[in-house]
């Protein structure tokens, strides 16, 4: 079912993003002298340094990658999380950008808010966090090198999904459902949300793809058996809401018609088609785009300069479809 492609010795790698018609996969590194974003060939399982970082700071908390750039929220503190910036690099001309810091007006930070960038269609959006309870959905054009925001108040990450660019917004912190906000994906100009999708809906977590759109709900408190997941087929409108048994459901992506996660205690990968999936033990993590999924695998993780990471691909279109779990 899975491919191995490269065993890192002596590196640890996370996956963080997929050039899917490259075969490249992005991530974070770590070894005994250095830490930063690396690029794997998956074809020869070669590495090479995209970015270093420094001691100081905590590597990448998300990743997007589309056109030519790739985009990571970078931490820059080990004991603030709500200390960011969003990097962006050219992989053709190998341009460096910052685009954003979460430093606020008044030169404070917010603690634990993060950011999600997306990227496609010649820009990179986000939310932009500007105080306690507000956030902006702002777009970054790499070509102008212009700043626009979408819109302001309690908002999600934006991802894209089908042919829109599309955003979460509630009405405060104590209200967890939200209604989803939609822009042509090209243009940005607002559109009308999809019939099935123009209620509001518990949301946390939120993903996209050219066929799915799909989004998290979880429980206040960390009770895995309580996480939802509701999954819109947008080219026939139907949404379908999976119940997770003993998973933790959080940071979904997409690969054709599986839904790939990362958990507290396991990652997972589930064919939408029939709520039906298989589980990858940790240490280690999980990445996808068009059709790969990239799957890693640490060893002597506790071992420091010891460990190393084995790389292995998943190719959707050559899985049969999974068959359905019972219950």
């Amino acid at each position: 079912m899975s491919k191995k492609v490269a065993t890192l010795k002596g590196i640890n790698f996370g996956p963080g993003a997929v050039d899917d018609a490259r075969g490249i996969v992005y991530g974070g590194f770590t070894t005994a002298k250095q830490q930063g974003i690396a690029a794997v060939k998956l074809a020869t399982g070669k590495m090479s340094v995209v970015s270093l970082m420094s001691k100081s700071q905590s590597g990448f908390a998300w990743m997007s990658y589309a056109n030519d750039w790739l985009v990571w929220s970078q931490g820059e503190s080990h004991s603030e999380l709500g200390i960011w910036s969003i990097q962006a690099w050219n992989t053709q001309t190998h341009e460096k950008r910052q685009l954003a810091t979460s430093r606020l007006a008044d030169g404070t930070y917010l603690t634990g808010e993060l950011a999600f960038p997306v990227v496609g269609h010649g820009y990179v959006a986000w939310n932009q966090p500007v105080t306690n309870t507000s956030a902006d959905v702002r777009v970054y054009r790499f070509a102008t090198k212009t700043m626009t925001t979408l819109d302001s108040g309690y908002v999600s990450s934006p991802v894209f999904a089908g042919t829109y660019l599309v955003w979460g917004r509630g009405q405060s912190t104590s209200d967890s459902a939200a209604e989803f906000r939609f822009a042509d994906a090209t243009t940005l100009a607002p559109a009308v949300a999809p019939p099935a999708l123009s209620r509001q809906y518990p949301l946390t977590y939120l993903a996209g793809s050219p066929d799915y759109m799909l989004w998290i709900a979880l429980p206040q408190t960390v009770t895995p058996s309580n996480s939802t997941m509701s999954v819109d087929e947008l080219a026939t409108g139907r949404v379908t809401e999976y119940g997770a048994q003993d998973h933790y459901l959080q940071f979904p992506t997409l690969a054709g018609p599986y839904f790939v996660w990362a958990g507290g205690d396991r990652n997972s990968v589930v064919d939408l088609r029939t709520a039906s999936g298989f589980d990858i033990p940790l240490p280690g993590g999980v990445s996808a785009a068009g059709d790969t999924i990239v799957v890693a695998k640490i060893a002597d993780f506790n071992k420091g300069s010891a460990a190393s990471t084995s790389i292995a691909v998943v190719r959707p279109s050559r899985l049969s479809r999974l068959a359905p779990c019972g219950g």
